[in-house]
């Protein structure tokens, strides 16, 4: 739990992408694993599969709301 009691609003941390599956991507944020859902997190326009995004064990940075 320490990743989270350390994240702030808006930060940006990296992490690795783990899984890519129809309706998102799976990263691994260092011990925390998390899904950005293709619905909202990846996509703003048309829907895509995830693969047009990322590929496995990419390295990507990611800001919280």
């Amino acid at each position: 739990m320490q990743l989270f009691n350390s994240l702030q609003p808006g930060q940006c941390i990296s992490g690795t992408v783990t899984n890519i599956t129809d309706f998102g991507v799976f990263i691994d944020l260092g011990g925390v694993e998390v899904c950005l859902s293709i619905f909202s997190e990846l996509s703003w326009g048309e829907s895509a599969h995830p693969s047009q995004f990322v590929e496995l064990g990419q390295e990507i940075e990611c800001a919280g709301a």
